[in-house]
């Protein structure tokens, strides 16, 4: 909780610094008891620093609490001991303790007026208008802390930060490591592979039945039936109740008029507008556009003065100019309106083509209506035919007399695993629910199970028929997945054999281009890669051995996967050529790299101090304490 309240710490030394206190013990020491000699209430001794057993109570109610709300649930101690709880808080206040104690050896502080500052910048505390007291302690009360306990743990941590920058801040790692790393990084590798498949290793042996049972004997654990269970289910829903044919024509005739609105299209006009600057010559040309001539007309004439936009077919929202809409809708039939005085000049409105409102007839969507008017009749029942059903379960009548009952098919799964599965391997037939195969599970035969909710807004209910429990499946039940497994796996060994038997031939000294000829596969050469980069054709496996040696190095790999996620293949493969990167210290790249490089510099270094401090000063735990504060710590592993 307080490295959250500390989030504003920017440095890179302080982010480090608040995970190594959690991880150092934990990392470093491994408790090995109740060592030495310290008090019976006395949960942690770290040198002259001990941790009563009073605060390690309150920090592990602090530490529970921010764990519960990151998870969004209550935790319980033990739960949280699966999570290692207990153990990060021994090895975080065993690294404050053994930290404070060289910052007070050293005499490392902070001032009042820094501690101050420091807390009333802390952006969490901030609010408009900078920092806000009141604020602050609703904060803290919050996370159950109170002022006193924050402010003395807000000292401690600041001088254990300064004890930290002091050590490792402003590290950067030497040009020798970057050299290394940037090598590693973007070294180029080119290599040549012939690919050994199936093909390449001539006839195979086929199995006997001898060969068969001996390699399921090896295995029988291999080979099992999972547990299977058998239910039935029935279902309710909206979909299932729901009788179109059932509505009225008159009811469908009503949705349709409450719809009118929606199902009619506004009409529209095909317009060209003519804007003058000079109301005469706009009287001009309405006179002579109402007598026949065109627009066209017009634009001929150079003593007209006029500006022609083609509006296109538009409806009647679409004309900003209220005046020029209007006028142009109120005509009955094609031509031009009178002139308008409008926003920017006068206006004509052309109408080439008027196309009228236009309504969707009740045909084209008299089934969509009788579905929803049927759904809405059968959301208004579902619940009440599930009251009914659930008084029923409540008598003791099982589902194969109360689906008849209500009209609901009963179906039967005759077995499913617990992953949905029938014995076929196919999907079971189920209805959508988050929870029916794991609620079959956990019920039993003759159990009344909970009604689940269904994806669709429904209802499901189930009853286990049969429990068919796990068992090892016969050599016969098995025998075609035996057969598989045995063709695989004597693949993969002959494909191993002639890999090996060509890498031998590499150390005798044959090119790799000699065995491709005289084998007559096909050599492929990559494009240069760095260990990041698997070719497709090669695959991550191959990409890591072509990096295990230098130039010339050769050996053996499994191919890349196929389009099923199998490996049919073996590698044989040769590095041709090694490129090592150029290392300029000031390039970008090589910066980043130095960037990113710091903070691992820092850490193993922080890591390393803390430890000796713990090593030097002496670690002691309680751990009959801890164990009973912790209601047992069986899970810590401590």
């Amino acid at each position: 909780m307080l490295t959250a309240l500390r989030r504003g710490a920017s440095t890179t030394v302080a982010k480090v610094f608040l995970i190594i206190v959690s991880i150092a013990v934990v990392a470093g020491l491994g408790f090995g008891g109740f060592i030495g000699n310290i008090g019976q209430r006395t949960v942690l001794a770290v040198g002259e620093s001990e941790i009563s057993a009073e605060t390690f109570q309150i920090a592990l109610q602090r530490q529970l609490n921010r764990l519960s709300q990151q998870l969004g649930t209550n935790l319980t101690l033990e739960q949280a001991s699966l999570f290692g709880l207990d153990r990060q808080l021994l090895g975080q206040l065993a690294s404050e303790a053994a930290l404070d104690s060289e910052a007070d050896r050293l005499n490392i502080g902070v001032s009042d007026g820094r501690l101050a500052e420091r807390i009333s910048n802390d952006p969490i505390f901030l609010q408009t208008g900078g920092f806000n007291r009141q604020f602050f302690q609703q904060v803290l009360r919050s996370y159950g802390i109170t002022e006193d306990d924050f402010v003395a743990d807000t000292r401690s941590f600041a001088a254990r930060q300064q004890l930290a920058q002091g050590l490792v801040g402003g590290m950067e790692p030497a040009n020798t490591m970057l050299e290394v790393a940037n090598t590693y990084a973007n070294e180029l590798r080119t290599v040549s592979f012939l690919t050994i498949d199936e093909a390449a290793l001539g006839e195979r042996p086929a199995a006997t039945d001898e060969d068969l049972r001996a390699f399921f004997n090896e295995r029988t654990g291999d080979y099992r039936a999972p547990e299977y269970r058998g239910i039935v289910y029935m279902t309710l829903s909206e979909a299932s109740l729901a009788d179109p044919d059932a509505v009225s024509a008159g009811d469908v005739q009503a949705a349709y008029e409450a719809e009118l609105e929606q199902l009619t299209s506004a009409g529209e006009r095909n317009i060209t507008q003519l804007l003058f600057q000079d109301s005469a010559q706009a009287n001009t040309a309405q006179s002579r556009l109402s007598n026949g001539e065109t627009v066209s007309d017009l634009q001929a004439d150079d003593g007209l003065d006029f500006t022609v936009t083609e509006l296109g077919a538009v409806q009647r929202s679409a004309i900003l100019d209220t005046a020029a809409g209007d006028a142009a809708f109120a005509l009955n039939a094609a031509g031009p309106t009178d002139v308008i005085d409008g926003r920017f000049g006068s206006v004509i409105m052309v109408v080439n083509e008027l196309i009228e409102d236009s309504v969707t007839p009740l045909a084209e969507v008299e089934d969509r209506l009788r579905q929803e008017l049927a759904n809405a009749v059968a959301r208004d029942e579902i619940f009440s035919l599930f009251d009914a059903i659930e008084d029923a379960r409540a008598g003791g009548d099982p589902l194969d007399q109360i689906a008849p009952r209500f009209d609901l098919e009963l179906i039967t799964v005759d077995a499913l695993d617990a992953n949905g599965f029938g014995r076929d391997g196919e999907p079971a037939d189920l209805p959508e629910t988050d929870s029916l195969i794991a609620e079959t599970f956990e019920s039993d035969v003759g159990l009344e199970n909970d009604a689940l909710d269904t994806a669709d807004g429904g209802f499901a209910w189930f009853e286990v028929t049969g429990v068919e429990e796990a068992r090892d499946l016969t050599f016969e039940e098995a025998r075609d997945r035996v057969q598989s497994d045995w063709e695989d796996e004597q693949l993969d060994e002959m494909l191993r054999e002639r890999a090996g038997e060509l890498v031998g031939e590499l150390e005798r000294g044959r090119s790799l281009q000699t065995l491709s000829i005289a084998l007559d596969l096909a050599t492929t050469t990559t494009a240069p890669f760095t260990r990041g980069e698997a070719p497709d054709e090669m695959g991550g496996p191959a990409t890591v051995a072509a990096f295990e040696g230098g130039e010339g190095h050769f050996g053996d790999v499994e191919g890349p996967p196929n389009d099923e996620g199998e490996t049919l293949t073996r590698l044989v493969f040769v590095v041709d050529d090694v490129t090592r990167p150029a290392f300029f210290e000031s390039a970008t790249d090589v910066r980043q790299l130095a960037e990113e490089l710091a903070p691992t510099l820092e850490d193993t270094v922080l890591t390393q101090y803390v430890q000796a401090l713990q090593n030097s000063l002496g670690v002691r735990v309680n751990q009959a304490l801890v164990a009973e504060l912790t209601g047992g710590g069986s899970h810590s592993g401590m």
